[in-house]
């Protein structure tokens, strides 16, 4: 090295026999051990497996592995992110339809609540007979007709009787005695 390597920097490479520690310190090394490995030897010198991998992975290589792993998983996330990103486009579509679906169904209630709460049931409130809806203002305070008679005909049949009657209270109660 051209430098001093201080006691902590030497325990480190020394602490594990396949560590690649001593790559960290790049320009500073001047003798390498892949260098030594390739040059010529003489008497009995013979290579004796390390169990550290191939020899050939360099600080720089397992990190161009870890680089291309995680490269290689991010391009998975952002395809699995735009599949995503589309079916969320999807249902935000879907769901904007069934708003406007909501909001003209809540808009129809409305009109029928309105409809509904305008039209005043003019009967007797107190309903007690079917003769009560001859308290209704289609029929009470005014003159029986054909066309009355034909409203409640499948009813009331016996009320041809009293064709050209006024309604009234009398008449009324008279119907629910007789009729009921």
């Amino acid at each position: 090295f051209s430098k001093m390597l201080t006691t902590s920097e030497i325990k480190e490479m020394a602490k594990d026999m396949c560590s690649n520690v001593e790559e960290m310190h790049g320009a500073t090394r001047h003798i390498r051990w892949e260098d030594i490995l390739q040059v010529s030897r003489n008497g009995n010198v013979y290579e004796i497996p390390s169990g550290c991998g191939d020899g050939g992975d360099t600080i720089y290589t397992k990190m161009q592995q870890k680089l291309e792993k995680t490269e290689e998983s991010l391009n998975e996330t952002i395809s699995e992110l735009k599949t995503a990103e589309a079916e969320l486009e999807k249902t935000v579509g879907k769901l904007d339809e069934t708003a406007k679906s909501l909001n003209r169904t809540l808009t129809k209630i409305e009109e029928l609540e309105k409809a509904l709460n305008s039209t005043s049931c003019p009967l007797n409130s107190t309903v007690t007979s079917h003769w009560d809806m001859l308290y209704s203002n289609t029929f009470y305070g005014g003159t029986l007709t054909t066309e009355k008679i034909g409203v409640v005909r499948s009813s009331f049949e016996k009320l041809e009787l009293f064709v050209g009657v006024h309604i009234s209270d009398k008449i009324i109660e008279l119907f629910k005695l007789y009729f009921n």
